[in-house]
Parts: C-alpha cells; sequence; structure tokens
C-alpha cells in the first residue's frame, strides 16, 4: 500500500494566492536575495491549529535554487495518501482511490490558498513514495517479534 507521498511542482504549475501562508512570506519570491550555503532559499506552509483540527493537510514548502545564472522555484507536497482520505493510515488504499485522493489534495491546497489544477496533481513529478501494508498480529506476537524470526530466520 502506498503512505506517504512527495510531488514536486514546478512554479508555473501553482499560484500562490496568499503569501504570508509561507514563513518567509512569498510576497518577494522572484526578487533578487541572498541564498544560503547551498545555494537555496526554502519557505514553509503549516496549517494552523483549527485546520489541523479539522482535516489532515500536506506539508509544504517551496524551494528557491541558484543555478548560477539564474533560479528555479519548485513546491514540495508532502502528504500521507490514506490520512488524507480517510483521516487514517489503517484503511489501505486501492487503484479505484486515486481520483478522490487527487480532487482531496487540490481542495486542500486551496484551503492553503495555492491553487493547482488537478490534472497538474495526476501528472505531478513523484519524488518519492513509501509503502506500508498493514497486518494483523495474534497471539500477542509484536513486530519486534517477527522482525527477528525474518532476520534470523
Amino acid at each position: 500500500m502506498i503512505d506517504t507521498i512527495v510531488l514536486m511542482i514546478d512554479d508555473k504549475n501553482f499560484s500562490i494566492l496568499d503569501h504570508n501562508r509561507f514563513n518567509p512570506s512569498t510576497e518577494f519570491l522572484y526578487q533578487p536575495v541572498k541564498f544560503n550555503s547551498h545555494g537555496e532559499q526554502k519557505f514553509i506552509c503549516n496549517p494552523t491549529k483549527k485546520e489541523k483540527e479539522k482535516y489532515y493537510f500536506p506539508r509544504l514548502s517551496i524551494h528557491k535554487r541558484f543555478y548560477g545564472v539564474g533560479f528555479g522555484v519548485t513546491m514540495k507536497i508532502e502528504f500521507s495518501a490514506p490520512k488524507l482520505l480517510f483521516q487514517n493510515n489503517f484503511q489501505e488504499l486501492d487503484d479505484a482511490d486515486f481520483d478522490s485522493v487527487i480532487q482531496i489534495l487540490s481542495s486542500r491546497m486551496q484551503e492553503l490558498k495555492i491553487f493547482i489544477h488537478p490534472d497538474v496533481l495526476k501528472k505531478a513529478y513523484v519524488q518519492k513514495i513509501d509503502y506500508s501494508k498493514n497486518i494483523f498480529l495474534d497471539n500477542y506476537t509484536t513486530c519486534s517479534m517477527v522482525i527477528s524470526e525474518y532476520y534470523t530466520g
């Protein structure tokens, strides 16, 4: 089952509707600024406490990187697909859930004042996927017992 997904979107494919949602503000994102020692500037968007009580939200960051003659801007969207869809990570997703995940992700992005068309999310570059599988353990078996049996067996 897919759990955590990291998508990368370039700046031509999203619109920031409220620059002050980011820390630091992205208001001057395209102005010349000092970059850190890695040639990068990072902007973080976190949901408010009130928003987190209502829904699960993706973690967002915008990365501005210096490339010698110019710079590039990308948005990193990191989220747990089951938490986004089911509000938990115990229920497993299948292929039929893809469109629902995209629609909810697009909606949550709009709540964070960022517009990304669902078609862009469908075709986004996937930087990382973490897989998981929920299994039922009975007879008081623990995860560590299963792992040690696997490595010693």
